[in-house]
C-alpha cells in the first residue's frame, strides 16, 4: 500500500538569525521588521521535462511549478489542486500538462500559461497516476479503487474503465509506439493492455509493490521499479531480468536514457545510473541531503533529480558531479503558535513537518515529521511547553513530545477535517472541532475521548477556551455559540453574521471576542452578543485576527497581504503594513507582547515568516553594524574616492567603483569592471525619517517606487509582488523588491522589474541619514549579480555624517 513517508519532507534554512527582544510591550506605531526566516520549502516529488527540452516542471505536494532551464527562472505555476499531487506528465506535442492528485481529480493545464483547461473527478478515490497516450488523444488514470480509466483528452469524456487489479494502482506507462499500456499495483502485479483496453498479459513482478513502470524508447523492454530492484521484461516473451543494488534499501524512481542503454534511478539519498551495456553496473552519480524522490534525463549526458531537500539537482553523468541546482519553491505557511512561556514558537506549512524554533535567537530546535501532507494543519502548545498537538484536514490529531521530538499519540478522529483545537487553561483537556460541526473533548495526556457535542450542521471555523470554563465556537454560516465546556450546555447563541465567520479570537480577559467575516467586516462582540464596534476592511477579507496579550490591540491579517493593527476599544486602524505580497495566513503574538510573528500564503514567499517588533537604539536588528570607516575621525585610504551625496552626508568608497552622476540626493555609481550595471545611492533626509513613524523597509519601498517611476518611466510602480530580506557580510539590512510594471504605451503586458536594495543603517550620529542603495531599473544585470555587487559595495563603502 501507499507509504507517503518516503515522499515528503521539508527543508528549513535560516536566513536571518538574530533579533532584539525588548522588555516593554509592543508599540505598534514603532513596528519594524526584526527578522525574516525562510523555513518551509516544498519537497520536490515529481519531475518532467518539456518535449522541446527548454523547460522543466516539478511538483511539490500541492503545486506544480515550471522553470526555464536556460535561466533557472520560474515561468508559471499550476494552482488548483487541494491535495497531494501524485503524478505529472507533459503531452508529447508540448501543448498540455496533466496532473493527478489525492483530491480525487486529474487536471489538464495549458502549457505556457498554466491555465486550467479541464478537470475530471473520481469521487472518493485518490488518484495516484495519470499519463498521456503517445498521440495525446487520450489520458489514463489509476487510483485507490483499483480501476484504470481512459478519457478523451479533448472533451474529458470517460471512454472506458479497465478492471483486473486487486490492489491500489500506483504505476502506468504507454509504450512509445502506442501499442501497449502497462500498469502496476501495490501487490506487485503488472498488467499489459492493448490500446483498446484488452488484457494482453499479467505478470508477477516479485516485488512487494510496483512504484513505477516504463517502456524503453524502442518499446521492446518494460522496466518495473519497487523495493530495491529494477526488473526488465523483454518482449515478446516477457522474460525478466532482476537488477538490484545491495547498498540501497529502497528504490523510489527511475528513468530510461534517450538511447535506452542506461537507466537513472533514485534510491534513498542517492542518484545512480544503471549501465545496461556494462553488466548492469550501478554507478553513484551524486547524493541529496535527504531522500531523492524523482529523476529524469534532460539529454544524453545530463539527468535531473528532486527530493525531500527541496532542491532540483542537475548531474553531469560522465563526470559524476552536480552541474546545477534549482531551489524548490516555498510551501505556503499555514499556522504558527508561541509556547506559553515565550521560549519557543512553532510553524507549519501545507507539507508534512512542524518546525520548532528558539524564540531568543530564531534557531531551529527540532522538526516534527508527520507521515502525510495536509493542506491545513492546526497546532497548539500545551501550557507546560512539553508537548504540542496538531490536527489536519484528514482528521488526524497528533500529540508530540517536544523533549524527544517524537510522536506520542496519533488519533484518527471522527472529523474528516480538523480546523480548530485548543487546550483547556489547566492543560488537562483539549477541544477539537472541524467539518462535521462537532466539538470533541479529549484527555490531553493520551487523546482519549472525554465528551462530544453536536454544535452546528456546518463547518466549525473557530474555537476558543475561556478561563472561566466556557467554549466559544463559530460556524462557517455566521453562527457563534458559547458553551459550558464540560457539559456542552449552550449559554448563548446568536446568528446575526450573514456573510459567514472567517476567524475569531477571544480577548485575554475572556469578556469579548473579535470576529472577522467573509465580507471584510471586523467586529468586537461581548459574550452577551452585544456589538461594541464594527469596522470594514473594504478591499480584503480577514484571514486571521488576534488580540495582543494585553488586549489593547488587535492584529488582522487580510487577503490583500496587509497587516492591520486596530485599537481594540474603538476598532480604528492605527497601523498598516503592506510589504507582504499575498494573503496573510497566520499571526501569533509572543506572550509578553514584544513580538508579532506573521506568515504568508504566497506561492512566492509562502515559506517565509516575518517577526516584527520595536526598533532599538543600535539598529533595526539589534546589531550595531561594523561599517568600514564608520568613525569620521578615522582617515580614509588615500586611494578611496569621495562624493557628497547631500549636505548632511559624505560618502567614501573604494576605487573599484566610479561616480556616474549626481542629482539631488541620488548618486549613481558604477563598477569599474562592469560598465552596464548602474547603482543608485540615496540618503533619506533625517528630518523626514522618524523610526516611530516609518520602518526602514517602508523607507526602502518608497525609494524603490520613486526610483522605478523616475528611471523606468512607466505608469504603475506601486505594486510590489515580492519583498525578500537578506543580510550582507556586515549584517546590514538588505531588501530585494520586485514590481510588476505596466508600460506607458498602454500595453497590457506586465514587465518584471527587480530592484535589489540595501538599506544601510547609518545613524552614527543622531542626525545621520539612512543610506539606501539600489540597482538602476533596466540595467542588464541579474538579481543574483546585483545582490552580489550590492554586498561588495557595502563591504567597501565608508561614510560620515557631516555637521551643518
Amino acid at each position: 500500500m501507499k507509504n507517503p513517508i518516503f515522499r515528503f519532507g521539508l527543508v528549513a534554512s535560516l536566513v536571518l538569525l538574530s533579533f532584539f527582544c525588548s522588555a516593554s510591550a509592543l508599540e505598534f506605531s514603532n513596528l519594524s521588521l526584526k527578522a525574516a526566516i525562510s523555513a518551509h520549502r516544498g519537497t520536490v516529488t515529481q519531475l518532467v521535462r518539456s518535449p522541446d527540452g527548454k523547460q522543466i516542471a516539478f511538483a511539490t505536494t500541492s503545486y506544480v511549478h515550471v522553470f526555464n532551464l536556460f535561466n533557472g527562472k520560474l515561468a508559471y505555476s499550476l494552482i488548483g489542486h487541494r491535495g497531494y499531487i501524485s503524478s505529472l506528465a507533459w503531452r508529447n506535442d508540448g501543448q498540455q500538462i496533466l496532473t493527478s492528485s489525492y483530491d480525487n481529480t486529474a487536471k489538464l493545464w495549458q502549457a505556457g500559461t498554466g491555465q486550467l483547461q479541464r478537470s475530471v473527478t473520481v469521487n472518493g478515490v485518490d488518484l495516484n497516476i495519470a499519463v498521456f497516450s503517445p498521440d495525446g488523444k487520450n489520458f489514463v488514470t489509476g487510483g485507490d479503487d483499483r480501476l484504470l480509466r481512459v478519457y478523451e483528452t479533448e472533451s474529458g469524456k470517460l471512454l472506458r474503465s479497465l478492471k483486473g487489479h486487486e490492489e491500489i494502482v500506483e504505476a502506468l506507462a504507454y509504450s512509445a509506439n502506442g501499442k501497449m499500456l502497462a500498469s502496476g499495483d501495490d501487490r506487485g502485479e503488472l498488467r499489459i493492455w492493448s490500446t483498446k483496453g484488452e488484457l494482453i498479459k499479467t505478470l508477477k513482478s516479485g516485488q512487494t509493490l510496483v512504484r513505477q513502470v516504463g517502456f524503453s524508447p524502442d518499446s521492446q523492454t518494460l522496466a518495473s521499479g519497487g523495493d530495491n530492484s529494477v526488473r526488465l521484461w523483454s518482449l515478446p516473451n516477457w522474460t525478466a531480468k532482476v537488477i538490484t543494488n545491495k547498498d540501497d534499501k529502497s528504490l523510489y524512481a527511475f528513468s530510461w536514457s534517450p538511447n535506452g542503454k542506461r537507466i537513472a534511478v533514485t534510491a534513498n539519498f542517492s542518484v545512480r545510473v544503471i549501465d545496461l551495456e556494462q553488466n548492469n553496473a550501478f554507478a553513484l552519480i551524486g547524493k541529496h541531503a535527504d531522500n531523492a524522490n524523482t529523476v529524469i534525463w534532460l539529454d544524453a549526458k545530463t539527468i535531473a533529480s528532486g527530493g525531500i531537500d527541496g532542491l532540483i539537482r542537475g548531474w553531469d553523468v560522465p563526470a559524476k558531479k552536480q552541474s546545477f541546482s534549482l531551489s524548490g519553491t516555498p510551501a505556503r505557511l499555514k499556522n504558527s503558535s508561541y509556547s506559553s512561556d515565550g521560549s519557543m514558537y512553532a510553524t507549519v506549512a501545507n507539507e508534512t513537518d512542524i518546525l520548532i524554533w528558539n524564540a531568543a535567537d530564531n534557531r531551529l530546535l527540532q522538526t516534527l515529521k508527520a507521515d502525510f501532507p495536509a493542506w491545513q494543519t492546526t497546532i497548539a502548545f500545551h501550557p507546560n511547553g512539553k508537548t504540542l498537538i496538531s490536527g489536519d484536514d484528514f482528521g488526524h490529531v497528533k500529540l508530540w513530545d517536544l523533549q524527544t521530538a517524537s510522536l506520542k499519540t496519533d488519533l484518527e478522529s471522527e472529523e474528516s477535517s480538523v480546523s480548530s483545537l485548543v487546550f483547556s487553561p489547566d492543560g488537562k483537556k483539549v477541544a477539537i472541532a472541524g467539518s462535521r460541526g462537532k466539538v470533541s473533548l479529549l484527555d490531553a495526556s493520551n487523546l482519549k475521548a472525554v465528551a462530544s457535542y453536536s454544535v452546528f450542521e456546518e463547518n466549525i471555523t473557530g474555537l476558543a477556551w475561556g478561563q472561566d470554563g466556557t467554549l466559544v465556537v463559530s460556524g462557517s454560516e455566521g453562527s457563534i455559540k458559547t458553551l459550558v465546556a464540560n457539559t456542552g450546555k449552550e449559554i448563548l447563541n446568536f446568528e446575526r453574521l450573514e456573510y459567514g465567520v472567517r476567524t475569531i479570537d477571544l480577548s485575554p480577559d475572556g469578556a469579548s471576542l473579535v470576529v472577522g467575516t467573509n465580507d471584510g467586516t471586523i467586529q468586537r462582540l461581548q459574550l452577551t452578543g452585544k456589538s461594541l464596534w464594527k469596522s470594514s476592511l473594504s478591499s480584503a477579507e480577514p484571514v486571521v485576527a488576534r488580540f495582543s496579550p494585553d488586549g489593547a490591540s488587535i492584529a488582522i491579517g487580510g487577503t490583500d497581504g496587509t497587516l492591520r493593527l486596530l485599537d481594540s476599544s474603538t476598532g480604528k486602524i492605527v497601523y498598516s503594513l503592506t510589504n507582504h505580497s499575498d494573503s496573510l495566513s497566520t499571526l501569533a503574538f509572543s506572550p509578553n507582547g514584544t513580538r508579532l510573528l506573521v506568515g504568508t500564503g504566497s506561492l512566492v514567499s509562502g515559506g517565509t515568516f516575518s517577526l516584527y517588533g520595536v526598533p532599538d537604539d543600535s539598529s533595526v536588528f539589534g546589531i550595531k553594524p561594523e561599517i568600514v570607516i564608520a568613525n569620521p575621525a578615522k582617515p580614509a585610504p588615500s586611494d578611496w574616492l569621495t562624493a557628497s551625496l547631500t549636505p548632511a552626508i559624505k560618502l567614501r568608497f573604494s576605487n573599484a567603483y566610479r561616480v556616474v552622476g549626481l542629482q539631488g540626493d541620488a548618486l549613481e555609481i558604477a563598477s569599474t569592471t562592469q560598465q552596464a550595471p548602474t547603482m543608485l545611492l540615496r540618503a533619506a533626509n533625517p528630518k523626514n525619517y522618524l523610526p516611530g513613524r516609518q520602518s526602514l523597509l517602508e523607507t526602502a519601498l518608497e525609494v524603490a517606487r520613486e526610483t522605478c517611476a523616475l528611471e523606468v518611466k512607466i505608469a504603475n510602480c506601486t505594486d510590489p509582488v515580492t519583498v525578500s530580506t537578506f543580510i550582507n557580510p556586515l549584517d546590514l539590512v538588505g531588501y530585494e523588491i520586485n514590481f510588476n510594471l505596466q508600460s506607458v504605451a498602454g500595453s497590457k503586458s506586465k514587465l518584471p522589474v527587480s530592484l535589489p536594495m540595501l538599506a544601510l543603517d547609518a545613524r552614527a550620529a543622531n542626525d545621520a541619514p539612512i543610506v539606501l542603495l539600489s540597482i538602476k531599473p533596466g540595467s542588464s544585470i541579474s538579481v543574483q549579480e546585483a545582490s552580489a555587487m550590492l554586498r561588495d559595495l557595502a563591504n567597501n563603502l565608508g561614510f560620515e555624517a557631516l555637521k551643518e
